[in-house]
């Protein structure tokens, strides 16, 4: 199922999603920015017409690995897992808006010189270092009580007292 995604359907929709991300994007650039959809990347050009981010779309590609994980955990019930894949991909789509958003806001500060230790920078590493561990992390904190055990409520049993006359 996951290749199927990556290699079937993925290259049909990946113009699409883009798109999309473009357009949740928009109110966040300054007018001098302007942000072009290819066939294979999203690209970012500042005010002097020069691509200073360049995202490729096969990056954004971790919504086969979560449909297979969902689809896997057969112990969930259908409707369930449906509910919690869906918020999933939501969750998946704007980790996908706030990374390209701070490879803009990163990519304006590298030409006054950036800062290391900006927590902008230490958290788009994260996010473009998590592109697949995300989606793992998603799935497991959406499911796990369904593939551990719930724990059971301990009674403790006594005998019955014995009633005097």
């Amino acid at each position: 199922m996951l290749i199927g995604w990556s290699m079937v359907i993925w290259p049909h929709l990946a113009g699409s999603y883009a798109q999309l991300l473009i357009f949740s994007l928009q109110p966040f650039v300054t007018n001098e920015t302007t942000l072009r959809v290819t066939p294979h990347e999203i690209i970012v050009y500042d005010y002097k017409g020069t691509a200073i981010v360049r995202k490729s779309l096969s990056s954004l590609n971790e919504f086969g690995l979560l449909f297979a994980l969902f689809f896997a955990t057969s112990i969930m019930p259908l409707v369930q897992r449906m509910r919690r894949l869906l918020l999933a991909l939501g969750i998946q789509v704007l980790l996908h808006i706030v990374e390209i958003a701070l490879l803009i806001g990163i990519a304006y500060k590298f030409y006054f010189g950036i800062d290391k230790q900006s927590f902008a920078y230490w958290l788009l590493n994260l996010l473009m270092a998590g592109n697949l561990i995300f989606p793992i992390l998603l799935w497991a904190l959406l499911t796990w009580r369904s593939w551990l055990p719930k724990p059971v409520a301990h009674t403790a049993q006594r005998k019955p007292q014995e009633t005097r006359p």
